[in-house]
């Protein structure tokens, strides 16, 4: 009894072309994309985050400023990328060549050290 109706079925999905697709078509391709997208994922490890440093005044770059860059470029995953000032810094995020920008305003090494302006 079992087995007529196994062949039944078996006799149905034959004749049904797109159920047939479905059935043995439809998960090998599913699968294969998974492996495609996902299976590369552990031997590239994640892209670095490209940021720029960008001073407001030149003289920031021997204090806070430049310790902070320094500290910056040895992290892992950050990749420092030169900017042109502020407005060239927004125009090389909204491009895409930049994710970030820090930027460090003038005068920041004189009031960190609580020194007047």
């Amino acid at each position: 009894m079992i087995a007529t109706v196994w062949k039944i079925g078996w006799l149905n999905l034959l004749r049904d072309r797109p159920a047939l697709a479905l059935t043995f078509l439809m998960p090998l391709f599913f699968f294969s994309i998974f492996a495609l997208v996902f299976g590369e994922m552990d031997r590239q490890g994640p892209a670095p985050v490209a940021v720029a440093v960008v001073y407001e005044a030149p003289a920031d770059r021997a204090g806070v400023g430049g310790r902070l860059e320094e500290l910056l470029a040895a992290e892992e995953g950050i990749e420092l990328r030169p900017a042109r000032g502020r407005a060239g810094a927004v125009e090389e995020i909204r491009a895409g060549r930049l994710t970030a920008a820090v930027l460090v305003p003038a005068g920041l090494t004189a009031r960190l050290a609580g020194a007047p302006e």
